[in-house]
């Protein structure tokens, strides 16, 4: 990771561990998952392209932006890192920011690879 906001383990977001405990103890049949990469709710929500898709319609329309020409992969990262806070935070709000951590990036990032990334930024004092 390039900055130290993005060094940071699943296992250091409350809401995180929260999450896979809650998979551990109604979900788990046994299992016990440590990481946040191996929740299925991590799995269909930020890595399924179908799921995506969807997504990206609806934040098409409230944000009132379009893909255009912007490739496909970056496209699904995008819409995968923003899943995966609305799957554990819920709505932040606009210029709600937050680091995500390395394994899910990673994760994101090789199931939807590219050349260039954008590392993790804070949002503008206006």
């Amino acid at each position: 990771m390039e900055t130290i906001e993005e060094c940071q383990c699943c296992q250091e977001k409350d809401v995180m561990v929260a999450k896979m405990e809650e998979f551990n103890e109604y979900e788990g049949d046994g299992a016990n998952i440590t990481c946040v990469i191996d929740h299925p709710g991590f799995q269909s929500n930020c890595l399924d392209a179908w799921v995506l898709q969807t997504a990206y319609h609806h934040y098409s329309k409230r944000d009132r932006q379009q893909a255009g020409d912007q490739p496909r992969n970056e496209m699904y990262r995008y819409l995968a890192y923003r899943q995966l806070v609305r799957f554990c935070w819920g709505i932040l709000g606009k210029n709600h920011r937050i680091p995500l951590p390395s394994c899910a990036i990673k994760k994101i990032q090789a199931t939807f690879p590219s050349d260039i990334y954008t590392s993790f930024k804070c949002p503008a004092l206006d």
